[in-house]
């Protein structure tokens, strides 16, 4: 890497340390100063509180920084109807590859996939942050670290609106390379059941086919699974009668305050977890990386295991 690039990236780093600290600098404040004019706190004690949080703000940086990078296994399970043998799916959303989430945190994602023993691997969107690494040489480590999942059915993906687009013919390269096959508004017919991956909601750079004219294609006999990346995408397929719909985008807010923020806005069926609308049974994954501050407070960075049955 250029020098004038790895300046740019310390920089940039280091903004957003800072964000984080003054983020959480500026709430403790706004509590502090709200008890001093409670309990009317002389200056001594307000100067205390000044310092005070700098500590609290200094702390939960370092606390969610660390905690971001832990990745935890979230499970599942769920039973279709025309599905007569067990499958184990790992599901990964949101790993945004970029500015904080490197080669050596993928690795570690990928090693926590391999320990479910997956038959089929799904990334549900936002492989990257925005771009992909100039560096070829870069790109290709993380192709070879994705090429490491264990998965005798594949791995398949979707765009998030973090990715480039589906046109993009280095990305298209990279997926090959990465052995990620991308179902862009197309079906994958597996043994057991139907895999539907479809183009981002928010996106303007890919065109959304609708699922309806996409069921009509699909064997009628085998469940139907889609793959999507911002849930608000369950509606339409719980409408059209899918089985199972595996997204990811919200984060869970991944940070305090954005947590309660990100739940008001997609609304408490469209935030995180496990839910049932209908027949169709959702999964919301809170992310397997993280993006914009590098920390996670109040959620964790995750892999799910999706056991179907």
């Amino acid at each position: 890497m250029k020098k004038a690039a790895v300046i740019v990236l310390i920089c940039k780093r280091v903004t957003a340390y800072f964000l984080c600290f003054l983020l959480y600098d500026v709430l403790a404040m706004l509590v502090f100063d709200l008890m001093g004019l409670a309990f009317g706190f002389s200056r001594g004690v307000r100067a205390w509180l000044i310092l005070a949080a700098a500590a609290l703000s200094g702390f939960l940086l370092a606390y969610g920084r660390a905690h971001a990078r832990r990745i935890e296994i979230v499970a599942y399970s769920v039973a279709l109807e025309g599905q007569g043998r067990r499958i184990r799916l790992a599901l990964m959303s949101d790993l945004h590859i970029g500015l904080f989430v490197r080669e050596d945190y993928l690795r570690k994602a990928v090693q926590r996939v391999n320990g479910l023993e997956p038959d089929l691997v799904a990334i549900s969107g936002d492989l990257f942050d925005g771009c992909l690494p100039r560096d070829d040489g870069e790109l290709r480590k993380i192709a070879a670290a994705f090429w490491k999942i264990q998965a005798p059915g594949g791995v398949y993906a979707v765009v998030g609106n973090h990715d480039p687009s589906a046109s993009d013919a280095r990305f298209r390269r990279f997926l090959d390379e990465a052995g990620i096959r991308l179902l862009y508004n197309e079906a994958a017919e597996l043994p057991a059941f139907t895999l539907i991956g479809r183009a981002g909601i928010v996106d303007m750079k890919d065109v959304r086919v609708p699922l309806e004219d996409m069921m009509r294609q699909v064997n009628p006999e085998k469940p139907v699974i889609v793959l999507d990346h911002d849930p608000q995408g369950i509606r339409e397929a719980a409408a059209c009668g899918a089985d199972l719909v595996l997204c990811g985008h919200t984060h869970k807010g991944q940070f305090f305050p954005m947590t309660g923020l990100t739940r008001l806005a997609n609304g408490r069926d469209y935030f995180y977890g496990q839910g049932v609308f209908g027949k169709t049974h959702a999964i919301i994954c809170a992310g397997t990386g993280f993006f914009g501050l590098p920390i996670r407070i109040g959620t964790d960075s995750e892999v799910v295991a999706v056991d179907i049955r």
